[in-house]
């Protein structure tokens, strides 16, 4: 027979193991709702890092895009620089060029300046008497100045009627035997005002393309008239060398002008005419003029 301390005892460990049977499946449930809470955060966690690794592989991609745009700029930076070298030397080659002409034209110009033959130079004083409209004569630098108002249309290249005249009896002087040692430097200026109308920039862009075209034309219609082509040479300054100031509205008539110069021939051979060969004595640089004239 069982004491009531036994039975007391036995009745409360029932009633603990009643209530662990009890909550044992709360707290199992209460463990996995706590353990599902923590997965799923570390997914978050986990979703939030793979997120922000994809927008820092976008960040680094757009980059990359960049840094391949600048290269390529600075390639093209480089090459254009190369270019611009390249050019520049062309350029400086063409100056040291043009400078080294200048100064042969200058020589040339001053061995002639005050020496053209007399004959020669008497034939030229009386051209620019008799059309003092159109010609000009320097004497002392050897020039003969054609007036482009007079010899050209407002624009144009094409000769005139009058002037065409008055250079066939220039080729006339420049073929003879007295006058075929020299050779002629034909320089071609205008004014300073644009080439506004659309049909004259069709055939003369600019005022030094005006100008050196109107050089060529005399060029050629001398060379019509019979003055050997191995003889001539043009070049055009357009509006940057003016004989006189410009006024603030129009251009001067006196700065649109056709100069030719008398130049000692640096041919080895001396040509008549369309290119024929002679023999002549070159005239000498202490030749001295008989008369010295003012310009016409």
């Amino acid at each position: 027979m069982s004491s009531p301390n036994t039975n007391g005892m036995s009745t409360r460990v029932r009633r603990a193991l009643a209530v662990t049977l009890i909550a044992a499946p709360a707290l199992m449930l209460f463990g996995g709702c706590a353990a599902q809470s923590e997965l799923d955060s570390r997914d978050r966690a986990i979703r939030s890092v793979e997120e922000r690794n994809i927008a820092l592989q976008r960040d680094i991609e757009a980059k990359d895009s960049i840094i391949d745009q600048l290269r390529s700029r600075i390639g093209a930076s480089d090459a254009s620089m190369n270019q611009l070298r390249s050019r520049n030397a062309e350029l400086q080659a063409q100056l040291l060029t043009t400078e080294e002409e200048l100064r042969s034209f200058g020589q040339r110009l001053g061995a002639v300046a005050g020496m053209i033959d007399p004959s020669t130079e008497r034939a030229l004083r009386r051209l620019a008497q008799r059309h003092s409209n159109l010609f000009g004569y320097d004497p002392a630098r050897g020039m003969i100045q054609l007036k482009s108002d007079l010899t050209f249309a407002s624009g144009s290249a094409e000769l005139t009627s009058s002037a065409r005249q008055g250079l066939q009896q220039l080729a006339q002087i420049l073929t003879g035997a007295d006058s075929v040692n020299y050779d002629l430097m034909i320089v071609g200026h205008t004014d300073n005002v644009p080439i506004s109308n659309p049909a004259t920039r069709r055939n003369h862009p600019t005022n030094m393309h005006l100008s050196a075209h109107r050089a060529i034309s005399v060029r050629s219609a001398l060379a019509s008239f019979g003055m050997s082509p191995q003889r001539m040479q043009i070049s055009g300054w357009g509006e940057f060398r003016p004989a006189v100031p410009n006024p603030a509205k129009g251009g001067s008539a006196a700065n649109r002008r056709v100069e030719i110069f008398l130049l000692p021939s640096t041919s080895a051979e001396t040509f008549a005419g369309s290119g024929e060969k002679i023999k002549v004595k070159r005239p000498s640089q202490q030749t001295k003029v008989e008369e010295n004239y003012p310009m016409k």
